[in-house]
């Protein structure tokens, strides 16, 4: 399955209204938008290290892991990027991202229940790799 298939039934099944939501980046240059590859590495338990694809459609993200890591949010303002996780063995948690001025990392933390646990750095993998 595409993964441009595969966002779009995650999000008719999440519910989501991406087809309506208004547009804060698209693929142009200076854009913030985070579909692409990025190698993605956290520190603290439980949420999986390694590389994303992410999917951006209007204001909704999802990343997936291949081994098994997930990541769905919103886009709050075009470098702001809030939303839940999931890990391959069900654990759960939420996340905040804050975009690179120059769109190719990210930073963030993430935590379960109410507290941080840990922190998530990311980097765009160039189109070549």
């Amino acid at each position: 399955m595409g993964v441009r298939l595969l966002v779009l039934v995650l999000a008719a099944l999440l519910g989501s209204p991406i087809a309506r939501a208004p547009v804060f980046a698209q693929s142009q240059p200076g854009s913030h938008a985070l579909s692409g590859t990025w190698n993605v590495s956290a520190t603290g338990p439980t949420f999986r290290t390694g590389t994303y694809s992410f999917q951006q459609q209007n204001h909704s993200v999802i990343g997936a892991n291949p081994a098994g890591g997930q990541m769905h949010g919103k886009l709050k303002d075009p470098r702001t990027v809030e939303g839940t996780w999931i890990g391959p063995t069900g654990t759960t948690g939420w996340f905040s991202l804050h975009l690179a001025p120059d769109g190719k990392s990210f930073r963030g933390q993430y935590g379960s229940g109410g507290k941080p646990i840990g922190t998530i750095v990311g980097h765009r993998k160039p189109a070549s790799e």
